[in-house]
């Protein structure tokens, strides 16, 4: 069966990275659905990057896109994480406890431009790094809720020596631009890296 054209008013469209250990490609994709079927995709741009950081740790993972409530454009979170920099072996454990505190942000008002990435620092010192961000829109506040995984430390331990575990902090915005100050959102007493992984009941990575 040929593939519908790209002008088809049905389907899908996805925002992610590319796991490759031996290219740079922890950037963001856009890939639309063959159809209405979410189990087939069509790379967009030629199958290339339509963004990539340039600044902060170069790479981009767990890409999450937000609509705004008013309907005037998107935003689009992601962690400040590359893990292939050092070549084909992950240090998760180093990554965690001494990666980026920083999200990464772009604006667009239709999904077709976009504005220079915004790094933002939302995790507090004590914390190891901020991974996984995703957000939605709290109509009573009027605010944006964003949530992402930290493993948080003692301030008396700088060097975040101490054993840890991931929780899922939370911060409010209207604009992406401010962000108040991070709380703890869950504690599961256990390594959790999405909060939607844990609401579902689904096991955590890491």
């Amino acid at each position: 069966m040929s593939a519908p054209p790209l002008n088809d008013p049905c389907g899908y469209l996805l925002v992610h990275f590319v796991e490759d250990s031996s290219e740079h490609k922890e950037k963001i994709y856009l890939s639309l659905s063959i159809g209405d079927d979410p189990l087939r995709w069509r790379r967009l741009n030629g199958g290339q990057a339509v963004l990539e950081s340039t600044v902060g740790t170069t790479g981009v993972r767990d890409p999450h896109l937000v609509r705004r409530h008013d309907g005037a454009g998107f935003h689009l979170l992601a962690t400040d994480l590359r893990v292939w920099a050092d070549g084909p072996e992950i240090n998760w454990q180093r990554l965690s406890r001494h990666g980026s505190r920083d999200l990464v942000v772009w604006d667009s008002p239709d999904l077709l431009t976009w504005s220079e990435p915004r790094y933002v620092t939302v995790a507090p010192p004590t914390a190891g790094m901020a991974w996984a961000p995703e957000a939605h829109y709290d109509a009573e506040s009027g605010d944006y809720l964003v949530y992402w995984s930290s493993k948080l430390y003692e301030p008396d331990d700088p060097r975040h020596e101490s054993d840890s575990y991931s929780r899922i902090l939370v911060s409010r915005t209207r604009d992406f631009v401010t962000f108040s100050l991070a709380e703890v959102y869950l504690d599961a007493g256990r390594e959790v890296i999405e909060h939607d992984r844990l609401r579902r009941g689904r096991p955590a990575r890491g």
